[in-house]
């Protein structure tokens, strides 16, 4: 006769059962949650993202990115200069932006702000005032890695507008530059083009 009592009271035992059971479960799930959470929030300067988020390729990860030095204490100039120039052709195409230091967009002094930075080193915000820094070399000096300078769209002025970045050294003192081009954004031009030959000033440079 105890029979039916003990089948009727069966399923409220095992509901409270898998109550408890499954609380813990619960706990640790959200734990974990808030574990990744915390460590997405700790690691990115750009907000609140998730890990998944943070794992997708975008712009927001080269954010990161130059605050990681590339230069180790074994590494020549030639091998400073070899990184310098792999890590500015990484940002060819993006857009050009006036004031923009990066690193969806540029302009040209912003664009070698950025990627000298990879190489802890800090170069004034302007092309005109990074015109300043460094030694100045002549045209028959250059190596790749220097800095070189132009004047803006007047050129009636000797004052500095534009900076570039020498990616080589070709024959007879010509060279290619990488930087922020106003109508193309970041690309790599040659000195022999008609609009930067007869603009250009001089260069500097800032790699011993």
């Amino acid at each position: 006769m105890e029979y039916p009592k003990l089948k009727n009271n069966i399923l409220p035992l095992l509901f409270i059962a898998f109550i408890f059971s499954a609380l813990p479960l619960f706990a640790i799930t959200v734990k974990a949650q808030n574990t990744h959470y915390s460590q997405a929030k700790y690691i990115s300067p750009i907000g609140h993202k998730t890990i998944m988020e943070l794992a997708k390729p975008s712009v927001y990860i080269e954010d990161l990115v130059p605050s990681i030095s590339v230069v180790n204490k074994d590494d020549t100039s030639d091998d400073i200069v070899d990184n310098l120039l792999k890590y500015a052709f990484k940002f060819k195409g993006r857009p050009y932006r006036s004031g923009s230091k990066g690193p969806s967009s540029f302009d040209c002094s912003g664009f070698t702000c950025y990627v000298f930075k990879k190489l802890s080193m800090t170069l004034n915000a302007s092309s005109a005032s990074q015109y300043r820094q460094g030694k100045s070399v002549t045209r028959d000096e250059l190596k790749p890695g220097d800095l070189v300078f132009f004047k803006g769209r007047n050129t009636t002025t000797s004052r500095v507008g534009h900076v570039g970045l020498v990616s080589e050294v070709l024959p007879n003192g010509s060279f290619k530059f990488i930087h922020a081009s106003c109508s193309k954004g970041i690309c790599e031009e040659s000195i022999n083009s008609t609009y930067y030959s007869k603009r250009y000033i001089g260069a500097r440079r800032v790699i011993d």
